[in-house]
């Protein structure tokens, strides 16, 4: 614990699905995580996770044409999940900001969840981070996560696009203030 942890990758490049699979299994083996998606709606997420645990395509569940049986896949599925992460202790949790929010208000709504564990989907959307001094920007949320994962025993693990060379977008400082970063 007490880590930063960043997740790089291109638009469309897996970022939200890896850091989704990685969240269920932390919270399948104990673990309370929270997670924030700043770009898909809580539906969304939650349609990933019962997409994720049954097997069934994510557009069948978001736009409902799941037949009786697909139904009941689904509901199997993630009642199993549940118990499994249950019996562990473990919770995912989902934190949809109704609006823009900064990394410190973000993380202070997460101390409500008393997560080990808090993923936030991705930087560049949250609040104050545009602008000319945008590199300046991330590379200090990058820091404030780093310092709040210390001062709470808790992992953070920041999701952020990289460019197409395989570089953090707008800010090597995130990567220099991560204690492990995944590009």
């Amino acid at each position: 614990y007490e880590s930063l942890f960043v997740i790089g990758g291109t638009s469309g490049g897996g970022k939200s699905a890896l850091a989704n699979q990685l969240a269920l299994n932390w919270a399948r083996m104990g673990l309370n995580v929270l997670v924030v998606p700043l770009e898909m709606s809580k539906r969304e997420t939650m349609g990933r996770i019962l997409a994720n645990r049954s097997g069934i395509d994510i557009r069948k569940i978001l736009f409902q044409r799941l037949t009786e049986n697909e139904k009941k896949i689904v509901v199997k599925k993630y009642k199993k999940y549940v118990r499994k992460a249950n019996a562990k202790k473990g919770v995912y949790n989902i934190f949809k900001p109704e609006g823009d929010m900064s990394i410190e208000e973000i993380l202070s709504v997460a101390n409500i969840f008393t997560p080990k564990i808090v993923v936030i989907d991705y930087i560049s959307l949250l609040k104050g981070v545009s602008g000319e001094d945008q590199w300046q920007k991330l590379g200090t949320v990058a820091r404030y996560a780093k310092q709040w994962a210390a001062a709470n025993k808790t992992i953070v693990v920041l999701l952020a696009q990289v460019s197409e060379d395989g570089h953090i977008r707008y800010s090597q400082a995130i990567k220099e203030n991560a204690d492990y970063a995944w590009v």
